[in-house]
């Protein structure tokens, strides 16, 4: 998308992974086949009104992406994590990334490294170890060059990883981890 069509050489392509991703390959026939345990919370008029509201407003996109939001979206994580064990969607998912890393090879001669970040939702999510392991043994099975953060990121702990509660992505200095 970036590159285009041109004949240039790329030597590196560096892949940030998050384990959300595998949702791009879920269909609702994959969702409707492994439910979440956790009833899923409802978007109420009120939702739909903030939402749209805070398109508008910094302030009310605080307030709500913060405090409203985070209901409608929790008994999500807990799906995504099992879809790495469905065979149908993982292998869907894997053919995926061997597809993006063909077209790198063949089109620009780039390899293909992939930053595996892990959840940093919760410190036991973050201690996930055999969950994380087993993606990244499937990864070496295909070989494919990774990284994986979640040891160096096990060490130091979510709250200095991440941007806030309400917000898991990684923080500056968590990025200077990830670049070192």
């Amino acid at each position: 998308k970036y590159v285009g069509e041109n004949d240039g050489r790329v030597a590196l392509v560096i892949l940030t992974y998050f384990y959300n991703d595998i949702e791009e390959e879920v269909t609702p026939a994959d969702r409707a086949r492994d439910p979440s345990p956790d009833p899923p919370a409802k978007e109420t008029v009120l939702d739909r009104a903030l939402q749209s509201a805070s398109k508008y407003s910094r302030c009310v996109e605080m307030v709500y992406y913060r405090i409203g939001y985070p209901r409608l979206g929790r008994d999500r994580l807990g799906q995504s994590q099992r879809f790495y064990s469905d065979p149908v969607v993982r292998d869907r998912h894997f053919a995926t990334l061997e597809q993006f890393r063909d077209l790198l090879q063949k089109r620009y001669s780039a390899r293909l490294l992939i930053v595996l970040l892990p959840y940093l939702h919760s410190e036991s999510l973050l201690q996930q170890t055999k969950f994380y392991q087993m993606f990244e043994q499937a990864l070496a099975q295909r070989g494919f060059d990774f990284i994986s953060m979640q040891p160096v990121f096990a060490t130091e702990g979510v709250q200095k990883l991440w941007v806030n509660r309400f917000d898991p992505h990684t923080n500056p200095f968590a990025n200077r981890l990830i670049a070192n």
